[in-house]
């Protein structure tokens, strides 16, 4: 198990390549939210999010997730300072990773007919990532 090194907003992702017919080693009683995107039409691309837990004695939180499809799979994770910062991360994250999978570069992704976030929120709408834009000059005031 890796620990997580916070960054200045507390929060860290990791993420690591599952070989077919591989799992996470979590219960399906820890999965506490789903999606299913289409493949070229079909349900093909599985997302689940897994129970956050507290680690090293409460001082962070990780959150873990898995993306199942025919092409990309692998598990990850989201550290944080708190169940719900770690929580938020991954589901950021659940957007972002879709949009950059190979089913989606080949414009086989869909969610209700979207092609893009799949009804997550974009990673811009995350205040903690606005705020660090602002204080680094890149978003003004």
């Amino acid at each position: 198990e890796i620990g997580c090194d916070h960054g200045d907003d507390g929060g860290m992702l990791a993420r690591a390549f599952l070989p077919a017919g591989s799992s996470m080693d979590e219960q399906a009683d820890d999965v506490i939210a789903t999606r299913t995107l289409d493949v070229d039409g079909k349900p093909r691309f599985h997302l689940s999010i897994y129970r956050p837990v507290p680690e090293d004695n409460g001082a962070y939180w990780r959150c873990r997730y898995m993306i199942d499809g025919p092409t990309t799979r692998h598990v990850g994770s989201a550290c944080a300072l708190d169940a719900m910062q770690a929580l938020l991360y991954v589901i950021y994250a659940l957007g972002t990773e879709a949009e950059v999978s190979q089913e989606n570069l080949a414009g086989l992704l869909t969610f209700r007919g979207q092609s893009a976030h799949f009804g997550f929120p974009p990673l811009s709408a995350d205040p903690g990532q606005a705020e660090m834009r602002r204080l680094q000059g890149l978003d003004p005031a």
